[in-house]
Parts: C-alpha cells; sequence; structure tokens
C-alpha cells in the first residue's frame, strides 16, 4: 500500500462498512481501524466482523484482519484490510491523505496522533474546524448526507429513529449469550439473548432480527445490543421482490400543491405513463397478497415534492405556481423502483430507502 494515499477509516461497524465500500469501489485505498473487541450490532454488514473471524465479507469484498506492520506490503486489489488500533496510532508511523472518523461516539474526540490533510467526522460529536476538517450529517432527515466545513450537525437527539421499541439495550451488566440469528423472524415475546444467563432480552414485537451484539462479550447497563425491524418491513420487501418490472420513461410537468384550503406539499406533476399506473397495480397486488393491503380513500398522484409548506402567504404560492404552470422537463428514464421507510420526527418526516428493485 503506498505511503500517504490511502483513507484510515476509523470504525468497523454498518456505517463505516459502506463508507469502506464506496470508497473501494471507487478505487481508493481503505484501511479500517477498530477496537480489540469490536461492538456492533449489525454484524453481517460490518467488516468489524474480521476482528473476530479473520475473515468477513460484505456484498462481494473480503474484510481481512492484518496486522498493522504488514500495511506497508499489502496488495490485495480485491480486499479491504482491517487492524486493530483503537487509537489511530498507525497514523505516527504511517501517512494517510484522509481520515473518516465513523465510530459515531456522539462525544468530541482525542485529538489524532498526526495532522492530516483532510479529516472527516461523521454524525455528531464533531464540529468542523475544531474537531476535524469536515463533518457530515447522519440522521435521517431533509440534510442527510450534508457536508459542514464550519459548526456541528444536529446534536445527538438520545432517542432511536422510527419506533424507539426497535432497538435493544442490555437491562445490566454482564455477559450476552446470543439465541436468535440474525436476520432469523422472531415473534412477539421471543427471548432474543440472555445477560449472565438470566436476564432475558426479548423481541418487542413480530419481525426479522436486524442485528446482534456477539455472543461472550461483556456488555454494560444500557448499551445498544440488538435491533429488530417490524414484520411489515420483511414481508414488504420480499413481496416487491417477486414484481416484474422493466425500465420507463416519465414526464414531468406542471407545478400544483396539496390542500387547496391549505396548501401544506408542493410539487411538480407526474404525467401517468401506462407504464407507471401497471407497476402502481402491480405492486399493490403483491403487498395484498402479503398481508399489507394498500390505504383506502386515498388517490394515486404520482408527483415530486419541491417543498413542505407551513401556513405559506397564498399569494406567493398562487403565483409562483401561475409561473411554473407550464413547465416540461426533459423525460426522465426510470431504472428501478424502490421501498421506503418514513420516520416521524418533530421537524416532520424523513425518509430513507430500504432496499431497490431490482437489486
Amino acid at each position: 500500500m503506498p505511503s500517504a494515499s490511502g483513507v484510515l477509516i476509523r470504525g468497523g461497524g454498518d456505517l463505516a462498512t459502506g463508507v469502506a465500500l464506496r470508497l473501494h469501489r471507487a478505487g481508493m485505498q481503505v484501511v479500517i481501524a477498530e477496537l480489540p473487541q469490536p461492538l456492533a450490532v449489525r454484524r453481517a454488514v460490518s467488516f468489524a466482523e474480521a476482528v473476530y473471524e479473520g475473515e468477513h465479507s460484505v456484498e462481494g469484498v473480503r474484510g481481512m484482519l492484518i496486522e498493522a506492520k504488514q500495511l506497508p506490503a499489502w496488495e490485495e486489489a480485491g480486499a479491504v484490510p482491517v487492524i486493530v488500533d483503537s487509537e489511530a496510532s498507525i497514523l505516527s508511523v504511517m501517512k494517510f491523505a484522509v481520515v473518516v472518523d465513523a465510530r459515531l461516539m456522539k462525544i468530541p474526540p482525542k485529538p489524532l496522533p498526526d495532522e492530516v490533510p483532510l479529516h472527516i467526522g461523521l454524525g455528531p460529536g464533531f464540529c468542523a474546524g475544531r474537531d476535524c476538517h469536515a463533518v457530515i450529517e447522519t440522521r435521517r432527515s431533509h440534510t442527510l448526507g450534508r457536508v459542514y466545513w464550519t459548526g456541528t450537525t444536529q446534536p445527538d437527539s438520545g432517542e432511536p429513529e422510527g419506533d424507539r421499541r426497535r432497538v435493544l439495550r442490555a437491562a445490566t451488566n454482564g455477559v450476552i449469550e446470543g439465541l436468535a440469528k440474525i436476520g432469523e423472524r422472531v415473534q412477539e415475546g421471543q427471548v432474543i439473548a440472555k445477560i449472565n444467563e438470566q436476564v432475558s432480552v426479548i423481541s418487542p414485537f413480530e419481525g426479522v432480527l436486524r442485528g446482534l451484539i456477539r455472543s461472550g462479550l461483556h456488555v454494560t447497563k444500557g448499551l445498544k445490543i440488538g435491533d429488530v425491524d417490524a414484520r411489515s418491513a420483511a414481508l414488504a420487501h420480499a413481496a416487491l421482490q417477486e414484481v416484474a418490472f422493466s425500465p420507463f420513461d416519465l414526464q414531468l410537468r406542471g407545478v400544483a400543491v396539496f390542500g387547496e384550503r391549505k396548501p401544506r406539499l408542493l410539487y411538480v406533476g407526474v404525467e401517468p405513463a401506462e407504464e407507471l399506473l401497471a407497476l402502481y397495480a402491480r405492486t399493490n397486488a403483491a403487498l395484498a397478497r402479503a398481508g399489507l393491503p394498500p390505504s383506502v380513500g386515498r388517490r394515486y398522484v404520482p408527483h415530486v415534492t419541491l417543498a413542505w409548506l407551513n401556513n405559506p402567504p397564498r399569494d406567493r404560492i398562487g403565483a409562483f405556481i401561475a409561473a411554473h404552470n407550464i413547465l416540461a422537463l426533459p423525460a426522465i428514464r426510470v431504472e428501478n423502483f424502490v421501498l421506503m421507510s418514513s420516520h416521524r420526527a418533530a421537524n416532520g418526516a424523513s425518509y430513507q430507502i430500504e432496499a431497490c428493485y431490482p437489486d
């Protein structure tokens, strides 16, 4: 691995692994630095597992545990090296072009052992210009992914996004033993794990076990140890995988609002192409067969959201629509469709892509 050309990623959890995969596939040389005993919950999609297993693959890319002294001679182009280095001490003996801190500590970090050309922090706890050069928003909202070169991201809310029950936390200190496997269907009230062979970790509802901390680790009270997805999400994903799809073109035309008396959303209209309406019918049918019928009493209006409105001046909205009601944009090629989740928050709903079809 040539000196001063790589990216050091601190942390090997699911978010850090996503960053590593994107950079690796872009041709960049990536190294992951992890704890001696990583605490990743979504282990199936975390290169942190390589610390325990020696090697762990995510989306066809291998994460391989090596010693830091092996890095200069690293030549495995198809794999990502993982080293045990909780303090980023490798920076004292080897130069990197970029350091990405993806540990999600949510507290101000200690200074790095040596300066780097670009230091990026992910999520709350970092202050760009003080702790790092740039910080990236990780919270699900309209600012997700935004890069800040000064200041901070949104503060840590202290609450998980979506249904707070989905996050499982240790009720006491002790050694955990997993009794269910990641990806397994679980029932409400099912014992997923035990701590000290006595304290049970219970699934709060029927769903799919999305993550569970590794058995044999010592956990502390309040530590996140698991994550359960609601059953409906798993059923929807399975149903939509069976929906037939072929690419088609969409035409965007005109501007309008939802809520004539009290406008709440400004949007660009989508011409109801035959292919789009057929896809809508097929997805509804697939979801209904899975026991997830669509909402009743809601008319399907394909659109692209421009803005959510909060008591806007009606004259300004009217003037905007009048100025753009003949809007006609070039056709857009639709190559896939997605399953999205919505999460309520104090400042409105946020959305996240959960799966893409065809994948």
